[in-house]
Parts: C-alpha cells; structure tokens; sequence
C-alpha cells in the first residue's frame, strides 16, 4: 500500500529511487502519521483531494481510539476541514482496525446530536481477510478451482481441518489440528510445486509470478534511508509485534453495523492473490447482501484504459465487490492505475 500512494518507487532496484506517476499522490495530497509506538508497522494517511479522505494500512486493532482523539484535536485546529465529506480506506490487515474506527466515529456523531457529526460517505476495503477460518478454506478452494491440487487434496483439508465452520460470529483463535495443518502444508506444496513451505508461503502473493525479493526492505537498511526514516535496521522486529490474535476477530458484524448507516462499502480484490483469495471475499460479500436482504443490482465487467479490469458485483448499490484482473496482495500495489481508476471512479464519484 505504501508503494502505491507514495510518489516513489524502488521496484527495479533496492538503490534506485524512481517517480511513480501512477502512484495515487498524482492526484491525492497526503499527509503520513507513524504510530509505530503503538501499533506494528503502522501507516495513517489522511488524504485530501475534493473531498477530506482517511486511509490506513496495517494498523492494529484498538488504534482507532487514539486516532479519534487525534482527528478531533486535527478538526479544532483546523476547523474548515470540519465540511469535508469523509472516506475510509483499509487495504489487507487494515481492514481489522478501519471497519472499528468507522464505527468509532458514527458512534460518535450519535451522541453529538446538536453539534458537529462526521460526514461518512463510503468505505472501501481491499485484499481484507474477513473471516479467517472460512478465508483459510477458501485458499485451498482457489488452487483446487484452477487445478494446482488435485481434489484429494481438497477432499484431505475438508476431512482434517474439521469442514467449514458457518459460524460467522466467532472471535476464538483458530486451533489447527497437527494433521489438519499437515494436510495444508502439503497442498500448498503441491500447489507451487515446490519442496519447502515456506517458498510456497511467499508465492501465494501472486500465483503467476516470483515472490519479492524484498528491495523495500533492503533499502530501508541502507544508512542512507535510515538517515531520513525511523525505520529500525532490523525488520523482522514487526512480526513480534504484530498482533496475531486480531486476524481471527469476524470483521463482517461490523460492516453490516455500517452498512445500516445506509453508508457504502466498496471491497476489490486480486484474483491472482492466494493470501485472501476473491471467492473467499465474494461468499462473504453474498451472505452479507443476502443478510440484509439487498439485491443484486449489477453483475458486470468492468473496463480500464480499454482494457477489461476485472469483474463488479454491486448490491443496491450500497455493497460493491470488485475483482482486479492478473492482480496479487495487495492489489494497490500490483495494479496501482486499476485501483486508483476504482478509487476515483467507483469510491468518490459512484455515478461514473
């Protein structure tokens, strides 16, 4: 997500600083806060463009209480932002702390019922892992849908990871059994075609493509960016940081939650990703329409630079998923010019 907002980019080489001029900055004005004190690598972007718009990436779960108190002290200060219609925007593990901090300020806005409300107008998520048992499943659906594991495979998951749990509303830590897991192991394996777990790990990044060879993080070490960024010499020190047990918490109770606000949600997804596989998200999406009886309004592909994009899934209007073709985890990155077109075409003017 960083790579793809920022106006820079390093994906030719770790030494190599270019402009990205497909990067959203092209059309955004952003402002970067780092909350690392609290939360594993964290990024809040407050973004304005004709409109006041909120984004964040990788922010941990409760952060949402300290930014509250942060864009009420912002909006005292600068009070003419106080007009501006609001957008959230949470890519891949984002999605754990946007869907709280939207509600955060809805609650909010109820109990001010004589002065200022925030004025929500849409949320867009992207590449989010909803439900983490039934997303897990939906991996291994994915490689048995284009043939990279056979269907005992599939059939071997099914039978030793205890099937698939309907439970929408669980927040328990998944427990996978030795020989559920084992079964997993194996079939991403297989999958990729390759002897280590951990190289079939790193490639459900992008199915079609080598996994990164981490030039971001390589020049985060060098001295040089070191110079200019807080950035810690050891990057490994965020895995102990992040917090695991946020992945297991339902993120769908709380977007009908905002849904029922009558305020938007836009969810895209790579259809390449195998980290948070789009069927996955589409069968979440469909229950979510299905629970709050609204109706499939469109069920179309759409466009980019006349080219196809991917595939739109709009329900009443009020609940859109959107695929991005040959696109990995997370999208932003891999396909910043289809993303953006989403973001500036279907989140900020849905009448295009």
């Amino acid at each position: 997500m960083l790579l793809s907002l920022l106006p820079i980019s390093n994906l030719v080489a770790a030494s190599l600083i270019q402009a990205d001029y497909k990067s959203w900055t092209m059309s955004l004005e952003m402002i970067v806060l780092d909350a690392s004190m609290h939360c594993w690598f964290v990024l809040a972007l407050l973004v304005w463009l004709a409109s006041f718009i909120w984004a964040c990436h990788d922010i941990c779960f409760n952060c949402y209480k300290d930014l509250l108190t942060f864009i009420l002290q912002r909006f005292e200060k600068y009070p003419n932002f106080k007009s501006r219609d609001l957008y959230l925007d949470g890519p891949s593990y984002a999605r754990h702390f946007i869907h709280s901090f939207a509600n955060s300020l809805l609650d909010y806005s109820i109990k001010q019922s004589n002065s200022f409300k925030f004025n929500i107008k849409r949320l867009a998520l992207g590449n989010p892992l909803l439900h983490n048992k039934l997303d897990t499943f939906a991996i291994y659906d994915f490689f048995w849908s284009r043939g990279m594991i056979n269907i005992n495979f599939h059939q071997q998951i099914l039978k030793e990871c205890n099937g698939i749990d309907k439970d929408y509303h669980s927040h328990n830590a998944i427990k996978w059994s030795e020989s559920c897991q084992q079964a997993m192991d194996k079939a991403k394996m297989a999958a990729f075609i390759v002897s280590s777990i951990n190289v079939a790990k790193a490639r459900r990044f992008d199915v079609l493509r080598d996994p990164c060879d981490k030039k971001w993080e390589t020049l985060l070490r060098r001295k040089s960016g070191l110079k200019y960024s807080d950035a810690n010499k050891d990057i490994g020190m965020l895995s102990a940081l992040k917090k695991d047990a946020d992945k297991d918490i339902d993120i769908l109770p709380a977007l009908k939650k905002i849904l029922q606000q009558s305020i938007p949600i836009t969810i895209f997804s790579g259809d390449q990703d195998a980290i948070v596989p789009t069927v996955g998200n589409l069968n979440h999406v469909n229950k979510l329409a299905k629970d709050m009886n609204l109706n499939m309004t469109k069920d179309e592909a759409w466009n980019h630079e006349n080219k196809s994009g991917g595939w739109m899934y709009s329900y009443d209007n009020l609940l859109n998923f959107m695929t991005v073709r040959r696109t990995n985890h997370p999208a932003t990155f891999s396909k910043p010019s289809e993303t953006l077109f989403i973001f500036t075409s279907i989140i900020l003017n849905p009448s295009h």
